[in-house]
């Protein structure tokens, strides 16, 4: 995922991103990988 920004936080991944002047963000419990996956799916769709 381009132009993304990750962290953990108390066993939680997190992941931000930036497109047209608005910031998403993901949270969850899910490994990173599979958070990464989601997050790229959403990406796509928004």
């Amino acid at each position: 995922m381009l132009n993304s920004k990750t962290m953990q936080n108390r066993g939680y991944n997190i992941i931000k991103w930036t497109k047209h002047g608005l910031e998403y963000c993901v949270i969850s419990d899910l490994n990173l990988a599979k958070l990464t996956e989601f997050a790229d799916l959403y990406r796509k769709q928004s």
